[in-house]
């Protein structure tokens, strides 16, 4: 105005009681006939709620709406502003990843309102634990990171993120309950692990990707060799959902024996994969890995099928015992694949013997309950397998009738030294007494054991003393061996018994 030039859309903040206001001002000079300025034509426009609704929109472009925090871009430029700013090799700074450990058990079970809930609360947490400086991003669900600018080494990294783990270890209240979350949490460096903030974020998530697999609540500093065992891992999945394709996967059977007769009952079917370069791969590695990328099901339904198939040709007093899992429950596939698996053998439904473990009743034991109800109206049996490890509670024996319970080697081993142990074995089998249900100890695997539970009138055995897994091609040598043996323990019993 002081030139008298004209000027378009300047913007004046005028300050006021219920906040600023802005105010955009045109104007055009005005002058004479004589060419005296005589002063300025113009508008002003009220531009306060378009002003708002730009911060707005700046403020979501770098920020999390839910929780406040820094978003995946804003957390990206600051490390492009870190790496731009700082070449040299010694970090500055440290990134910690974060993942939320049992986020997904709260949102499933409570609801979506109470799991946002729960993310602004550890976004509180977060903001009161670092330093001013420091960046808190919400990277996405439960994943959260901390540009650190507090923490430049190992040592101060470390301090940090054990305050987080710490603070997280106690319970967040939602609404009327406390929920125990905890976390897990990878650590990298810029420039020392990665060149650019995709790279930083990649190597930090292989560093939280061991913190959760060495047993979660706790951390991990990426390290080289980790990108390697990444890249062995995804090509184990990959094999392992062909595993059934490529008739990789074979059964081996356990005999299952009477404590008394030391007849076989039946076998336990084991499933095992041949993988064609790594040999043998042992189901406590590959079973868990099937969990977790979605393809128990699929081997759990070859597994019912293939054990079925055998079975048909065994003597019909035998039966075969298949573990199921806890997925196909969950997908709702189990009876399909139960009756799929005896339809296409032809065996007879009580030959079939289906085991559960206690934790298929976490989530929803009801409908666990009902699904067992209706297996059970197919004819075949249901036994509890692994008793006393888990989750044990007699309303589940009081809410279903099972046939068997399977108590877990890890009492058998231990029940000659350990008195606990002994205690537990005997509160078993007296519980199987009073419900009048069969007991299977596994895990046998010498001649005291057997004296020990056979005084304890245990029912059933199953381990290494009477034989290892077998392949299906084997059990005709060693049941053939099995009937010769009975035989001649028959006629010894019946010569002591004329002698006497």
């Amino acid at each position: 105005m002081l030139e008298r030039t004209p000027f378009r859309e300047a913007i004046i903040e005028v300050p006021g009681p219920q906040g600023s206001a802005w105010i955009a001002i045109t104007g055009k000079p005005i002058f004479g006939h004589d060419g005296a300025f005589t002063g300025y034509r113009g508008v002003a426009s009220d531009i306060t709620a378009t002003t708002h609704a730009e911060r707005r929109i700046a403020y979501l472009a770098h920020h999390d709406s839910l929780t406040g925090l820094a978003n995946r871009s804003r957390f990206a430029e600051e490390i492009d502003q870190i790496f731009a700013a700082d070449a040299t090799p010694e970090p500055r700074c440290s990134l910690l990843y974060l993942d939320l450990d049992n986020f997904k058990l709260i949102n499933d079970r409570n609801g979506h309102l109470t799991g946002d809930q729960l993310l602004r609360q550890v976004a509180a947490r977060l903001l009161r634990i670092v330093a001013d400086g420091d960046i808190v991003a919400r990277i996405g669900g439960d994943e959260f990171a901390v540009v650190a600018h507090s923490a430049p080494d190992a040592a101060s990294a470390s301090k940090l993120t054990e305050t987080i783990l710490t603070c997280f270890g106690k319970p967040f209240r939602l609404d009327a309950e406390l929920a125990n979350v905890g976390c897990s949490v990878g650590i990298a460096f810029p420039g020392h692990d990665g060149g650019n903030s995709e790279d930083l974020l990649r190597n930090a998530d292989l560093a939280l990707y061991e913190a959760k697999s060495a047993g979660k609540n706790t951390f991990r500093f990426f390290e080289s060799e980790m990108a390697q065992r990444l890249r062995d891992r995804h090509r184990l999945e990959h094999d392992l959902r062909c595993a059934v394709e490529r008739n990789e996967l074979v059964l081996n059977y356990q005999p299952i024996v009477d404590s008394r007769t030391r007849q076989t009952l039946g076998f336990e079917a084991l499933v095992r994969w041949e993988h064609p370069l790594l040999g043998r791969v042992q189901p406590d590695h590959f079973i868990p890995l099937a969990e977790q990328i979605g393809a128990i099901c699929e081997i759990g339904a070859w597994v019912l099928r293939e054990a079925c198939r055998n079975a048909v040709s065994w003597g019909d007093h035998l039966t075969v015992a298949v573990n199921v899992s806890v997925d196909q429950f969950r997908h709702g596939t189990i009876m399909m694949d139960v009756e799929a698996a005896l339809a296409s053998s032809g065996l007879a439904a009580h030959r079939l013997e289906l085991e559960i473990t206690e934790s298929l009743f976490i989530d929803d034991p009801e409908t666990v309950v009902a699904v067992l109800h209706r297996l059970r109206t197919l004819g075949v049996r249901i036994a509890l397998d692994d008793f006393g490890t888990g989750y044990s509670s007699l309303s589940y024996l009081r809410k279903f009738p099972f046939d068997k319970l399977k108590i877990d080697r890890s009492f058998v081993n231990a029940i000659k030294d350990d008195r606990i142990a002994h205690g537990i074995m005997e509160t078993i089998l007296a519980l199987g007494r009073v419900l009048d249900l069969s007991v299977t100890a596994e895990g046998v695997e010498d001649a005291e054991q057997i004296e020990i539970l056979t005084r304890m009138t245990c029912h059933q055995f199953q381990g290494y003393y009477f034989s290892r897994p077998m392949e299906a091609a084997d059990l005709g040598a060693y049941l053939l061996r099995d009937f010769c043996a009975t035989a001649e323990a028959s006629r010894a019993s019946c010569a002591a018994l004329a002698t006497a």
